[in-house]
Parts: structure tokens; C-alpha cells; sequence
């Protein structure tokens, strides 16, 4: 385990869970033709989860914009 990685366990509805929550990363959003920005994130890696999923902070520092997440546009 990475020195920065900090072990967290969350109550859900399923039970307890952990995660590890590993600093240092970096994220950036890779769009034909648009210049890519780096921006430093947490990684948390949970024991379930099998998907990857971005915070409302990360999604709003690369100026997404979330129209329709039902139907799309």
C-alpha cells in the first residue's frame, strides 16, 4: 500500500465497505482535438464498485455540463 493511502469503511445500505483513498493522482479529460488539462485528483478504489465514477468537483473543475443524464441530448 502506498504511503499517502488512507483505508476509510462506509456504512451503505448493503453493510459496511471499504475504500482506499490514494492521493497524488491526476485526471484529465483526453477529447479529439482539444487540448488536455491535468487536474490532481484522489483516487478511491472501493471493494464493490465496478465502474469508474467522477465527483461533482472534478466534473465541474473541467467545465462539464450535465444537460439530460436520462436521455441524453
Amino acid at each position: 500500500m502506498l504511503d499517502d493511502t488512507i483505508v476509510e469503511t462506509y456504512k451503505t445500505a448493503a453493510g459496511l465497505m471499504k475504500a482506499y483513498r490514494v492521493g497524488g493522482a491526476s485526471t484529465a479529460l483526453l477529447i479529439e482535438g482539444v487540448e488536455a488539462r491535468e487536474v490532481g485528483t484522489y483516487v478511491v478504489v472501493s471493494e464493490y464498485a465496478d465502474e469508474s465514477l467522477m465527483s461533482d468537483q472534478l466534473v465541474s473543475e473541467f467545465g462539464i455540463v450535465v444537460e439530460d443524464p436520462a436521455k441524453g441530448l
